[in-house]
């Protein structure tokens, strides 16, 4: 999880840095002529794209990051009842060895 959220950040970096460049192109001199203008337009309007998308990402990225130990916590208590549900019908089936819980049951876990 935490590793998917480092991942999200660094594409938000990438995508702010191909934000920035469209931002900075540069027209070549002070006559400007249509096409260079309608480039320019359209290189603004990717650019806005982009840092929406950046913005995004970002959220993303530090959604998860900000989730990760809370997931690596509850996946932690659910291992260890787990492991203490299965010690606990080992002790069942070695007290009552008529009766044991099918594996069935514990292969669903």
């Amino acid at each position: 999880m935490q590793s998917g959220g480092l991942s999200y950040l660094e594409v938000a970096d990438a995508i702010l840095s191909a934000e920035r460049r469209l931002r900075n192109l540069d027209a070549g001199g002070s006559v400007v002529s249509e096409a260079v203008e309608a480039l320019q337009e359209t290189a603004n309007s990717v650019a806005d794209n982009l840092l929406q998308a950046a913005r995004r990402y970002r959220a993303v990225g530090q959604a998860l990051l900000d989730y990760a130990p809370q997931l690596e916590s509850a996946q932690q208590e659910s291992q260890s009842a787990l492991e203490s549900a299965r010690v606990a019908q080992e002790t069942a089936d070695e007290s009552s060895p008529g009766w044991r819980c099918p594996s069935s049951v514990w292969g669903q876990w």
